[in-house]
């Protein structure tokens, strides 16, 4: 039975490591879905990430994909990369899926803490020091 949910497992993180590369690869075209819903002027000066000064949706989907990924091939413990990953496709899943009408409330909303999610996760792999394939991986 180890064996199996061994492999299980190996499956499962395998699955993952494709799903990351393939949000990488179709970023450019998840931004463009997305071009038009920006902050307000005022907002954009409190909620500018440090890539972007005044970001769109479509911006802020690119920075969560390469961060994802960055933390998917960081060396982090799998606990940690699995917690990152949760946390930022939990809070980027709220604004993308929203309704509609919706969306726009839902990015002016959770900017904030989606930048903070994407900070944390580029912090947590900068102290790890290195990302997978870097040593030989």
């Amino acid at each position: 039975m180890r064996a199996v949910l061994g492999s299980e497992k190996k499956r499962w993180l395998g699955n993952l490591d494709d799903a990351t590369q393939v949000l990488v690869d179709i970023a450019p075209q998840l931004a463009l879905t997305y071009p038009g819903i920006r902050l307000p002027a005022r907002m954009a000066r409190q909620y500018g990430s440090s890539f972007n000064a005044n970001p769109s949706l479509g911006s802020t989907a690119i920075e969560y994909a390469v961060a994802v990924r960055l933390v998917w091939l960081s060396n982090l413990p799998l606990a940690r990369r699995l917690e990152l990953v949760t946390a930022l496709s939990g809070t980027i899943k709220e604004i993308l899926y929203a309704r509609p009408s919706r969306r726009a409330f839902r990015f002016v909303s959770n900017l904030a803490e989606v930048n903070h999610l994407i900070a944390e996760a580029i912090e947590s792999v900068a102290k790890s020091d290195s990302v997978a394939g870097e040593d030989g991986d």
